[in-house]
């Protein structure tokens, strides 16, 4: 953040060559803000799914129950919370 409050020294405060002074300093050489984003995002969507993939899903996880169907005498309930009102 150029000008802002806080202020970054050394590579941290360097930004890429050509950039304008938008796009900070990195491995790709990346000098548009857009492809910086699409790149950001990418790479968050892809590290996403590797948890995702990774993770290994039980019947307690929150994927398969809700928190709401946990409380007592819900569990395996179909109609989970809006029993409540019957």
């Amino acid at each position: 953040m150029r000008g802002g409050r806080y202020r970054a020294e050394g590579p941290e405060a360097e930004y890429e060559p050509g950039s304008r002074g938008r796009v900070l300093r990195n491995r790709l050489r990346v000098r548009s803000v857009r492809e910086m984003a699409a790149r950001e995002s990418a790479a968050l969507v892809a590290a996403t799914q590797r948890m995702i993939d990774d993770t290994r899903w039980t019947s307690g996880s929150p994927r398969t129950t809700c928190g709401a169907c946990t409380v007592s005498g819900w569990e395996g309930s179909m109609s989970g919370p809006a029993s409540i009102a019957r």
